[in-house]
């Protein structure tokens, strides 16, 4: 799954994974080396052919790609044609990202071994690799055939985006306070264990509500939600999330990961605004406003800059 880590100084790194963890690294950027900065590609991978290769990375149907692992790489590129999605337009205006001139040599450490980004890539199953530090590209890689125009699944980076519009929607006033218990926006979950939960513990996934997120377990609430929700049950997003109503504490009491609570965001932002989730994030997040830059390390502001 995808999976964004922050590093220090302002530099992210952003890998498309199929099934393994990074593993706790000390990252090291030394001088740049005569590596020509731009993607670089390549058609196989760790374990190509069991994800695959030789079929050309099919997606095959439906939720397939959870048992069957030929399936994944081209499912995971390909979301959009296996389920019902809404499509959020391009901007006309994109800023684009700088790349610099040479690809700098990075090393790591795991296991008290120096390792290089190469030597990661062929050990872990990734299908896009990118380190940037604020409008520049340093890094970008990809394996199993996929490249740059490929869309990929999000999957947990939604959270983030949810928590950007529901800022966006407290700020232009749509929502009163991130202490409003969600039923106040989504009037179908009053009565239940989500309704009683304040927004605010909803963000911090710290509802109380029992959520079960065990990706590998098929009697995992996470994989009972996937299968309401993917699936398209006929009664909707709202009845799948009803579906968990045991409380284990109170409200901002328990951390659980639960994608459960960020469904219930994007119910309250559908509430509050009286509009999808995409439509608002497609105005709030990606169509852009006019640009100008407001300080000397090039950054830049919509509308008026700050002082």
């Amino acid at each position: 799954m995808r999976r964004g880590i922050a590093l220090s100084h302002g530099v992210m790194l952003v890998m498309g994974m199929l099934s393994s963890a990074l593993s706790p690294t000390t990252a090291q950027t030394t001088t740049t080396q005569d590596i020509n900065a731009g993607p670089r590609f390549r058609a196989d991978g760790p374990d190509a052919g069991a994800y695959g290769k030789n079929e050309g990375y099919p997606s095959c149907t439906g939720r397939n790609y959870v048992s069957e692992l030929r399936c994944r790489v081209g499912a995971f590129s390909h979301f959009d044609n296996l389920f019902p999605s809404r499509t959020i337009a391009a901007s006309k205006s994109p800023i684009p990202l700088a790349r610099t001139a040479s690809e700098p040599k990075i090393r790591f450490v795991h296991n008290g071994e120096s390792r290089t980004i190469d030597q990661y890539l062929d050990a872990n199953h990734v299908t896009g690799f990118l380190i940037a530090k604020g409008e520049a590209i340093f890094v970008e890689r990809y394996q199993y055939g996929r490249t740059d125009k490929h869309r990929l699944t999000s999957f947990s980076m939604a959270k983030t985006v949810i928590g950007l519009l529901i800022g966006i929607a407290l700020n232009e006033g749509a929502i009163g306070s991130i202490d409003d218990l969600s039923e106040l926006y989504v009037p179908g979950l009053k009565g239940t264990e989500y309704g009683r939960t304040p927004i605010k513990a909803l963000l911090q996934m710290l509802s109380g509500v029992q959520f079960r997120e065990v990706y590998w377990d098929t009697t995992s609430d996470i994989n009972t939600l996937a299968l309401l929700t993917l699936g398209q049950d006929p009664l909707g997003s709202l009845a799948a999330v009803a579906h968990f109503n045991t409380r284990l504490a109170a409200p901002g009491q328990r951390f659980s990961y639960s994608s459960a609570e960020s469904l219930v965001l994007g119910l309250v932002l559908a509430g509050a605004t009286g509009r999808t989730v995409s439509d608002y994030a497609n105005e709030k997040l990606f169509v852009m406003t006019t640009m100008r830059s407001c300080s000397p390390c090039g950054r830049c502001y919509p509308r008026n800059c700050p002082e």
